[in-house]
């Protein structure tokens, strides 16, 4: 169940994330993403998006994305909450979808090939929360933290994930 959750979302951010074309998801400056990475500030400069679907047994998705640059492999974060409904706390951690709706992947820049480093807060002793502080006119703000483990099965390294926050406009795709 665990691993239908995370192909589940990645498959979301894949399909929804990133674009800057549509329904009022064009990146307009004011938008961010940013936390700390084991204590360093990162900060999406770049292809910040932010989307807003109903896909079957998810419910209301909600996924945002931000980048460094303007390459999708310069690394960033994926957020996603599955059956949002609306301001609240939203949990991540390595379990059933209905006990952790949010789920968070930070992607460490630099690196190559730039898929062994990826951090997932739905890997084993990973947790953290997404708190959404608000939402009005399509625009969702909000805080997040969350431990992530490398995604590459063999290390078991993580990464700590710490005063984030976003304010990002959502591309209403349904």
């Amino acid at each position: 169940m665990k691993n239908l959750k995370l192909i589940a979302l990645f498959l979301a951010f894949i399909s929804f994330g990133c674009s800057k074309k549509g329904n009022g998801g064009e990146q307009t400056g004011q938008y961010f993403i940013k936390a700390k990475v084991e204590g360093a500030l990162k900060e999406c400069s770049a292809g910040i998006a932010g989307t807003k679907t109903t896909i079957d047994n998810l419910g209301v998705v909600i996924s945002l994305n931000g980048r460094y640059g303007s390459d999708p492999a310069f690394g960033g974060f994926d957020l996603s909450i599955s059956g949002f409904k609306g301001v609240g706390t939203y949990l991540m951690g390595p379990g059933t979808i209905d006990v952790y709706p949010a789920i968070a992947l930070y992607r460490w820049d630099g690196k190559t090939p730039p898929e062994n480093y990826i951090y997932s807060s739905g890997g084993k002793n990973c947790s953290g929360k997404m708190v959404v502080t608000s939402y009005a006119n399509n625009i969702i703000k909000g805080t997040f933290e969350f431990t992530g483990r490398n995604n590459d099965g063999n290390t078991g390294e993580t990464k700590t994930v710490t005063n984030g926050s976003f304010e990002v406009k959502l591309n209403i795709l349904n």
